[in-house]
């Protein structure tokens, strides 16, 4: 049976197969009004465009406004208010409950406690170091940091991403 009359395939000439693919619908092109587009699928129906906002960073809602002094602790030793080690900014940050989305507990009673956004918890270490240094502060930075606290026995390893421990002593 000879199938190249039928609509087949196969072209007229050599029997070779030809592919039949179908143009692209053309979209339109997104306005430059910082604002995102939604383009339907050709396999949903057609409806309505929708304009979604691009976030802006003045309305993140993970931003806090920073305030120093709240970070501030008083020396046992001399008396004085000083910026915190590490470990003391750690505590802080887990007892003040305008950070709950950075850390929060997992066990307080044991100490152990989860960065929820382990990057803004590194950046707000640096605003609260107050150092200028030439170089960013991570997480792996500031996770290095928290590491010289096993050694030191202040804190216990958990082998867990983004999970850290308080020495059951040490809370």
């Amino acid at each position: 049976m000879d199938y190249r009359n039928k609509g087949s395939i196969f072209d007229g000439v050599d029997n070779r197969t030809t592919m039949i693919t179908p143009e692209p619908p053309t979209s339109p092109v997104p306005p430059d009004n910082g604002m995102f587009i939604d383009i339907p699928s050709p396999s949903e129906p057609t409806t309505t465009t929708t304009f979604t906002p691009i976030p802006d960073e003045s309305t993140d809602s993970r931003v806090i406004d920073f305030n120093r002094d709240e970070w501030r602790v008083i020396d046992s030793k001399t008396g004085k208010q000083r910026s915190p080690r590490q470990h003391e900014f750690l505590r802080l940050l887990l007892e003040n409950p305008r950070y709950c989305s950075y850390a929060t507990w997992l066990d307080e009673s044991q100490g152990l406690f989860t960065f929820l956004l382990p990057e803004e918890v590194a950046e707000l270490w640096n605003n609260v170091k107050s150092r200028q240094t030439g170089g960013k502060m991570d997480y792996s930075t500031f996770s290095r940091g928290l590491r010289y606290y096993y050694k030191k026995e202040v804190m216990t390893q958990t082998h867990k991403r983004y999970t850290f421990c308080f020495k059951p002593d040490n809370k």
